[in-house]
């Protein structure tokens, strides 16, 4: 009888020390998959299967259930099965290439929305094109939740060097590997020859990848200045008859009249050529003298050396 007593309080010690063994179960009800999963894991415990359950009263996306119940004792390391309230989630698809239109015409048929979209430069992808998304392919996402969209703004642009004063070559050198194109314009011009001495778009213009620069480069043709005949004539005496003998000097066997203004034109870089003035415009220039009243073109135009100045003579 003694012996059974002992054997009877040997048992029920054991069940109360086996009842205080293992950890408690926390309350995951009202929380969310993740707190419900960090909350398992800081009490030493995994979570195990994930169901869900569309007609439940609860928040959705809260747990409303659990197994073990919460405060039950469990070895350190077992799983514990949740139920939350709410449609399962579903796997966020790959959207990348893909228009806004198409991308979210994909969401919609996942039970999911386009969330806010903005739009970044990108070297390949083309206008318009998803270049990311948040989340990311392949993440759970709640259904009726909204996928962020970043959109191709194509390549971003590039700021034009500058290629004025360089060679032909260099400049197609330079702009080529900024990633532009070129073409070439041919212009008469006093800058050295092969010289670049324009291009459009100017320097420091934004230019996408591929536009085109044109540039002009000079012929090297020589520019120089029309001298002012009239002004230089009038400095000397010439008589009425030296001027006809400058505008027909073979009429007058005498040359010597032409020679001043030819060597004005052979200083400046021109030639010269006399015509005569009209009768009629001779009555209201009476007492000019024997000088060239005008010249064409004027003083100070910017010609092409050689070009012929025409001087106007009185008769």
């Amino acid at each position: 009888m003694a012996l059974q007593l002992l054997l009877s309080c040997v048992a029920s010690c054991l069940a109360l020390t086996l009842c205080a063994c293992g950890t408690a179960v926390p309350d995951l009800k009202g929380l969310t998959y993740e707190q419900a999963d960090k909350a398992l894991t800081e009490a030493g415990f995994e979570l195990g299967d994930v169901s869900y359950r569309e007609d439940a009263d609860g928040a959705v996306g809260a747990v409303m259930d659990q197994s073990p119940a919460a405060g039950r004792r469990a070895s350190s390391g077992s799983v514990v099965d949740i139920v939350i309230a709410g449609p399962a989630p579903v796997e966020t698809p790959d959207l990348t290439g893909m228009n806004r239109e198409t991308a979210e015409g994909v969401l919609s048929a996942l039970g999911l929305i386009v969330g806010s979209v903005s739009e970044s430069h990108d070297a390949t992808a083309t206008v318009g094109a998803v270049i990311s998304q948040e989340p990311a392919p392949g993440v759970e996402t709640p259904k009726g939740s909204g996928v962020d969209l970043v959109l191709s703004k194509g390549p971003e642009p590039k700021d034009v060097p500058s290629v004025e004063g360089a060679t032909e070559a260099e400049a197609k050198a330079i702009l080529e590997a900024a990633g532009l194109s070129v073409e070439v314009r041919r212009q008469a011009h006093p800058a050295t020859k092969d010289s670049v001495i324009a291009q459009d778009p100017a320097a420091g213009a934004s230019a996408k990848p591929g536009a085109t620069v044109t540039i002009t480069v000079s012929t090297g043709e020589e520019y120089v200045s029309v001298p002012d005949f009239v002004a230089k004539g009038g400095e000397s005496e010439f008589s009425v008859r030296n001027a006809e003998a400058a505008v027909n000097p073979v009429r007058y066997g005498d040359a010597r009249y032409t020679s001043r203004y030819d060597a004005i034109a052979a200083e400046a870089g021109v030639k010269v050529q006399f015509v005569h003035m009209s009768e009629a415009d001779s009555v209201f220039m009476h007492g000019m003298g024997g000088w060239p009243v005008g010249q064409d073109p004027a003083p100070g135009t910017r010609v092409k050396r050689g070009t012929t100045v025409r001087l106007v003579v009185m008769r």
